[in-house]
């Protein structure tokens, strides 16, 4: 029993060791690859964010090069907008000015889009909580047709 108490003290030499140099580095790695963690999960985020914006955007561009006559038929426009090598939940809308659908591809949640950003017809990708989960979202303007592409896909 007097061993095990002379081993809690504080005065023992290895237990001032770990007390003083391996317990402070240790908490100081950990919270250095928490924030790293942190940090890559947020640039990995906007990385897809950016592949997901200039996807809609070659998209919208193939698009209004072979709409010139108005809106194509619906065979037509989901061969323009097949996603290929994607997941299933990844989901490509066509819009008119107003926010109403052109057309609807791919599965998604039935939620509307950000009329906002359809008014404004810029090109946007950001993340947005839908139904509670958690979307990229990319828009992009059809050049000289009044549509508005927009790309959605879980995180």
């Amino acid at each position: 029993m007097t061993w095990l108490t002379s081993a809690l003290r504080l005065r023992n030499l290895r237990t001032q060791v770990m007390l003083w140099t391996v317990l402070p580095l240790t908490i100081l790695l950990i919270v250095a690859s928490l924030a790293g963690i942190g940090t890559h999960q947020a640039s990995m985020r906007r990385l897809a964010v950016d592949e997901n914006q200039r996807l809609a955007m070659i998209m919208a561009r193939s698009l209004a090069l072979n709409a010139a006559d108005g809106l194509p038929e619906p065979s037509v426009l989901d061969a323009l907008l097949k996603l290929e090598s994607t997941t299933h939940a990844t989901q490509v809308l066509l819009l008119d000015d107003a926010g109403q659908t052109l057309f609807a591809g791919g599965q998604g949640p039935a939620a509307p889009v950000n009329g906002e950003v359809v008014r404004q017809r810029r090109a946007v990708g950001r993340l947005e909580t839908i139904e509670g989960a958690e979307y990229i979202v990319a828009y992009a303007p059809v050049p000289d047709l009044p549509w508005q592409l927009v790309l959605r896909e879980p995180v």
